[in-house]
């Protein structure tokens, strides 16, 4: 997996640089090995949050929209042919004439086409003039429209039980005339499969199966992770836990995007019925490739690889507000608004400002976490509160642009409290143990962990130089994630022979230099704020070991002795126990030691 930075890629070494970019635009890769094993939400360039590793939808016919070509012959009624006409009709002037003088009469096309039994037909036909007579019409067996059909335009989808064509029964008193007459199977490629008491409608998939019965289509390989996208019309369905281990339950009117991973051996998507009528159309699965690297842009015209560790999301529901308690006259009204991530999933939540409004819902959370949760106003501004039924709050300012606010504290159950009569949006609400926030984990009925992103072990002996160089770095720290554990490695895999950098707290850096087993470099520097972005560079060779930030020496050391060996660049610990929690720009390999002016230039 190729991890690339920014603008640009990971590149192969060219002259003295493992790592680089050249500003013309042209890259070469240079693998990490990366690895993550879960889904995981970015900012992308355009400031819509994306799920990395998002592949294309692989549904056919999700919205069941597809048909196939036209099944009768001279439907216009252009020549007067095609038709079998019972004693009383005639065509004639593009239309299908009955007479109304000569009992039950039918018309119905005789070329072209034969109904196959259990498949579903969208039909459709004008009936142009009405008299007091009773008329139907019938196709596949099945007699489908109502008696006395005035004038009007109708469209109806029929499952054929017989290989009946269409046609038209007029009666005694019943003048009338019909054109335009079109019949098209649904789903002509048979890419889904309808359980008993399933039927295709209006661009729909409709069940009213009064015991389970499910749809499907095989799109599926076991084990990995899915994006499911899908529109429930009217009624309930269910995904089952015997068909996937996430995103399992029930799911009433609505739009959903969850995620699912698939267990059984059969490799379809399955949605079950047997709870009355009950629809859904606009069905979408995508691949999620989990172990996808994250370029994230969240305050960041650059981009910056985002390496974060592991969390759990405890909101169960995270954009789903209509799951949510609502307390004094506070009202919600899901998918009323464009959300962060462009589609129309945020929820309305009006406060009528009599007493002190909130939204609140319930989580096993205990100890310190943040909560976090984007929100706006339809115009202007308005203070709200946001923190847990224990604690303190934070009272925060909403404006008409989607910000994400946070609160960190202790409790349970999150809130977003408001005094006064006010509208405001929101959604991607996370609670999550730790002092900071980290990127939105979506749940929909259970709370969800994103693994932590590993990246390491890129490079070998060939590319390195373990007698002199710079190992160069431009990062930000994540918040409160100063530690031991959170390094920069350059290695042989082992602590016998590496050069590593981590953070002790927002000022203070972790250095550590050894040669041939021997520790000749442990030293804390301060330095200038490591949570904003710097930029490092550790030289070493011809004796000397430096530290270079931000275009300035900070730190020097004479060394006896070089490295052997050096084959790995990890970004995390030598051994690959604990990983780097950073957002990383740019990181760069010299093969040879660099001047003073050039690292103070590197560095700037």
């Amino acid at each position: 997996m190729a991890v690339k930075l920014g603008n640009g890629n990971w590149a192969v070494k060219e002259d003295k640089l493992l790592a680089y970019n050249d500003n013309s635009g042209l890259f070469f890769n240079k693998e990490f090995d990366f690895s993550r094993g879960t889904s995981a939400t970015y900012v992308a360039k355009d400031g819509l949050i994306k799920t990395a590793g998002i592949q294309p939808n692989i549904v056919n016919n999700g919205d069941f929209s597809e048909l196939g070509s036209e099944l009768v012959t001279n439907g216009t009624f252009e020549t007067d042919s095609d038709w079998t006409k019972g004693t009383g009709w005639s065509i004639a002037d593009g239309r299908a004439s009955y007479d109304g003088l000569n009992g039950t009469q039918q018309i119905f096309s005789n070329t072209g086409y034969s109904p196959v039994v259990g498949k579903t037909y969208k039909i459709t036909f004008n009936v142009l003039n009405q008299g007091d007579g009773n008329n139907t019409a019938s196709f596949g067996g099945v007699v489908f429209s109502n008696t006395n059909l005035s004038v009007n335009s109708y469209e109806f989808y029929v499952t054929a039980i017989s290989t009946g064509r269409f046609g038209i029964f007029g009666r005694d008193g019943g003048v009338f005339s019909i054109d335009n007459v079109s019949v098209k199977q649904v789903d002509p490629n048979d890419y889904w499969t309808l359980g008993t008491g399933w039927s295709f409608g209006d661009n729909r998939a409709t069940s009213n199966a009064s015991t389970n019965s499910y749809l499907n289509q095989q799109v599926y390989e076991i084990g990995k992770t899915y994006k499911l996208g899908f529109e429930v019309l009217e009624g309930t369905i269910e995904l089952r836990s015997a068909q996937y281990s996430k995103g399992t339950g029930f799911y009433t009117t609505g739009t959903y995007s969850i995620e699912v991973i698939p267990t059984t051996t059969s490799t379809h998507f399955y949605v079950y019925t047997g709870f009355g009528q009950s629809s859904i159309t606009n069905i979408t699965v995508q691949e999620i490739q989990t172990d996808t690297p994250r370029i994230d842009f969240t305050n960041d015209t650059k981009g910056h690889l985002l390496l974060e560790p592991s969390r759990t999301n405890l909101i169960t529901y995270s954009e789903d507000f209509s799951q949510w308690g609502t307390v004094n006259g506070a009202v919600v009204t899901d998918n009323f608004t464009t959300s962060p991530d462009g589609t129309q999933n945020a929820a309305k939540v009006v406060y009528d400002g009599t007493s002190l409004g909130r939204i609140e819902i319930s989580t096993g959370a205990s100890g310190t976490n943040t909560q976090s949760i984007y929100l706006k106003t339809a115009s202007g501004t308005q203070a709200v509160s946001i923190g847990a039924s224990s604690g303190s709050l934070t009272e925060v300012t909403v404006t008409s642009e989607w910000q994400r606010f946070t609160h960190t504290g202790s409790g349970n159950y999150p809130r977003v409290l408001c005094n006064d009569a006010a509208t405001i949006y929101a959604w991607g609400a996370q609670l999550e143990s730790g002092d900071y926030s980290t990127s939105l984990i979506p749940t929909t009925g259970a709370a969800s962990t994103r693994n932590a992103d590993v990246c390491n072990n890129s490079g070998s002996a060939q590319d390195f130089n373990s007698e002199e160089g710079v190992l160069y770095a431009e990062l930000s720290f994540l918040e409160s994630s100063a530690s031991a554990t959170n390094q920069l490695s350059l290695s042989d895999g082992s602590s016998d022979n590496r050069i590593m950098i981590y953070p002790l707290s927002n000022t203070q850096l972790g250095l550590r230099f050894n040669a041939n087993g021997s520790q000749l470099v442990t030293q804390t520097v301060t330095v200038s704020s490591l949570i904003i972005y710097s930029k490092i560079a550790i030289k070493w060779g011809n004796g000397n070991y430096s530290l270079y930030q931000n275009g300035s020496e900070i730190y020097t050391q004479t060394i006896a002795s070089t490295p052997i060996g050096l084959d790995k660049l990890n970004l995390s610990s030598v051994t690959e126990t604990s990983n780097l929690k950073s957002k990383v720009r740019n990181v760069q390999v010299f093969t040879e030691a660099l001047t003073d002016e050039q690292l103070e230039k590197l560095t700037s």
